[in-house]
């Protein structure tokens, strides 16, 4: 049973790590976008204490014209609930070579 225990330890020290690496990734190289949230919906998940929205977006690359149409889920805390609603835009980053690895800017 502590073995178990363990490997959950680890998995989530793991899962932390990639999320910062991921985070500071997107900091550094991500391209600045705005979005369209086109839907934002509840998910039975919840990291930490911040509940996992499922948003659907359309944003367009700056520099190249191509535009995205995405289901992202990220973990949302409630005090910006209110600013993250259908029909709102949002800044965001996102990398190039995967539209789908993005972050929302908060201010």
């Amino acid at each position: 049973m502590e073995y178990f225990g363990l490997i959950a330890a680890a998995a989530a020290v793991l899962g932390v790590v990639f999320l910062v690496m991921r985070t500071g990734k997107l900091v550094k190289e991500g391209v600045e976008a705005t979005a369209l949230i086109v839907s934002a919906r509840s998910t039975a998940q919840v990291t930490g204490s911040r509940p996992v929205v499922e948003f659907t977006l359309d944003f367009t690359d700056p520099h190249t014209a191509e535009q995205h149409h995405i289901v992202v889920r990220e973990p949302l805390s409630p005090l910006y609930a209110p600013h993250m609603q259908p029909g709102m835009t949002v800044p965001i980053k996102f990398m190039r070579n995967n539209p789908k690895n993005l972050m929302f800017v908060h201010n």
